[in-house]
């Protein structure tokens, strides 16, 4: 582990591990919506933090597995019950190839070198069964306002637009299905979601003008992006 992450849990400020919130487990719903349910998939997610998916996966009878660089976070998810290991580990063995239905990566690739990006994609891909989903979400390389969160931590190492994406996919072997803004939550409040409506409302304006006036094509511009791909249904490999 490099030494920029000494420390990291503490100035993250993560609480008790494997606590999910209800807010946090609405939101990953809302990512997943279009996916088939957790029950019985196997899932495994890279970089997995504080262990709020990893809790919220298991909560809907998934079959998780996840991996850390960090110590600490790598004990606590074993004091949790959770099966984890180092990422590197996971990657060179064989026999983890073709054996999940769905990987995630939620802020994470954004920690990589941009040299190291190619083969992280590729080794995903791998590790994925014919069929299988992978979800990234990353802050944001081509808006303006993914600089709070890409410039915030000094583990960042590469900055990743939704064209990169589009790259890595068609350099590893995946199909790209949509890069797009994080999922939002509309709450019950009738004031509240008004101003969510509007916001909401405001900020489709904005990308529709921004990107057809400069990329004929509608360009997201939320601080976070989210990827999701497809490892082909024929199971081709890189």
């Amino acid at each position: 582990m490099r030494d920029e992450y000494k420390g990291y849990r503490e100035w993250k400020q993560w609480g008790k591990f494997g606590r999910v919130s209800a807010a946090e487990a609405g939101y990953f719903r809302r990512e997943l919506r279009r996916l088939p349910p957790l029950a019985g998939q196997s899932v495994l997610e890279i970089g997995f933090g504080r262990g709020n998916f990893l809790k919220f996966a298991s909560d809907q009878r998934a079959e998780v597995y996840g991996t850390e660089l960090i110590p600490e976070l790598l004990a606590d998810a074993r004091e949790s019950g959770f099966r984890v290991s180092e990422t590197h580990e996971l990657f060179a063995d064989p026999q983890s190839l073709g054996s999940f239905d769905l990987v995630l990566a939620f802020d994470v690739i954004e920690h990589l070198d941009k040299a190291d990006l190619q083969e992280f994609f590729a080794a995903v891909q791998r590790l994925l069964k014919p069929g299988g989903t992978f979800l990234a979400r990353f802050p944001n390389g081509h808006s303006p306002f993914g600089r709070l969160y890409q410039y915030g931590d000094l583990t960042h190492k590469s900055i990743i637009s939704g064209r990169g994406i589009e790259h890595l996919a068609a350099l590893t072997g995946f199909e790209l299905v949509e890069v797009r803004n994080p999922r939002m939550q509309f709450v019950g409040n009738p004031l509240v979601w008004t101003a969510q409506v509007l916001q909401r409302g405001l900020r489709d304006f904005v990308e529709i003008v921004v990107g057809y006036t400069y990329f004929n094509r509608r360009l997201p511009l939320d601080p976070n992006l989210v990827a999701h791909l497809q490892k082909p249904a024929a199971g081709i490999s890189s």
